[in-house]
């Protein structure tokens, strides 16, 4: 076998060491030594690191083994654009769409000639779409129909057993996300796309097919230029869940301490989408003060209309170790619901943000 030398000089380096980081790769990038009880021969996956055993045929066969481990190693590494124009390459050969790879959002979607066809996650079904939608996070499925019927397929039953994702994702729903009782829509809105790609990835860890897109019709408040980032998925399992705890407090609570860190995430996931962190700047009334001067202090607030919302999250603030207050405000213009705000001292609010580790909201 050719190199055998090179694999030789790996294995009494990796047995002195037992350090992949020191080893040699061969004429093909592949870092391949002998090792183990029986002095099989193994591979360092080029994409993860992880140590795989390959046989003596495979190193002779190459054509890419002994590169990577998985498939999605292999489709990790390569840029999506790559990753469409070998699909499209595969499909014209075999017209099999089990051949193909999907890219890092899960999309199976490949490139012929000019245009960008999707394979549909639920049918099967290849349609076209336009490279903007690719872009913009769609790709998922051929039609709305398909999308519905994604949220009650067997193929997309979420793991609704207690688990931190779960606490999270119920904490954002709970904010600034909704749940429609007549189409089982799982939906968020949000202008920040680090909140949106977290509540996608904590809806994927339960096995939901979401899709991520920035739709144009969508904006925050009047401003064209500010467009919001839309997380959709359905599910009837997840909205017979949520629609319970959110009508009963108290068997809320106790689903979420059911759930591992449940305090820690949903509070987390409830931050992120009604919280608020920085410096408030106001003038000083107090007698005896100029009209001119003002006060900066640092504050840390989180705002809702539900009394029985604030005082759940509140308690399990409370259980986290800190210690909330709440204050009331009077409606604003044209609404009628008073505005309760959760705020805490100068002193415990950089120690909360270090706890719950926010991705937005995080910085004064």
């Amino acid at each position: 076998m050719e190199e055998e030398s090179l694999y030789k000089a790996n294995s009494e380096t990796y047995a002195r060491t037992s350090d992949v980081g020191k080893l040699i790769a061969d004429s093909k990038g592949r870092v391949i030594f002998r090792t183990g009880k029986w002095n099989n021969y193994h591979y360092v996956c080029k994409g993860c690191g992880a140590i795989k055993y390959i046989r003596p045929s495979d190193i002779k066969r190459g054509g890419g083994r002994g590169v990577y481990c998985t498939r999605r190693c292999h489709r990790n590494s390569l840029k999506p654009e790559e990753i469409y124009k070998r699909n499209g390459e595969v499909y014209a050969e075999t017209e099999n769409v089990a051949d193909l790879i999907t890219d890092s959002k899960d999309r199976v979607i490949f490139k012929w000639e000019s245009d960008y066809f999707l394979v549909c996650r639920l049918c099967g079904n290849i349609k076209k779409v336009y490279k903007s939608h690719i872009e913009g996070g769609r790709g998922f499925f051929c039609s709305r129909k398909c999308c519905n019927i994604a949220g009650q397929s067997p193929k997309f039953i979420p793991d609704l057993t207690p688990s931190s994702s779960l606490a999270y994702i119920i904490g954002v729903i709970a904010g600034d996300g909704n749940v429609k009782k007549d189409t089982n829509a799982i939906r968020l809105q949000v202008k920040d796309l680090e909140f949106a790609e977290s509540f996608y990835s904590a809806l994927e860890e339960i096995g939901l097919p979401p899709t991520i897109f920035r739709d144009k019709t969508l904006h925050l408040g009047g401003n064209h230029n500010h467009l919001l980032w839309n997380v959709y998925t359905h599910s009837r399992l997840l909205k017979e869940l949520y629609l319970p705890l959110r009508n009963n407090i108290e068997d809320a609570k106790r689903f979420i301490k059911s759930c591992p860190h449940g305090a820690r995430e949903f509070v987390r996931g409830f931050y992120e989408s009604e919280g608020d962190y920085g410096k408030h700047t106001y003038k000083r009334t107090e007698k005896g003060r100029k009209p001119w001067e003002t006060k900066t202090i640092k504050q840390l607030r989180i705002t809702n209309t539900d009394p029985e919302l604030i005082r759940l999250t509140m308690e399990l603030i409370q259980e986290l170790g800190f210690h909330p207050r709440a204050r009331t405000e009077k409606p604003r213009k044209n609404e009628w619901k008073t505005i309760i705000r959760i705020v805490l001292s100068a002193k415990e609010q950089d120690p909360f943000i270090e706890l719950i580790k926010p991705c937005i909201k995080n910085k004064r």
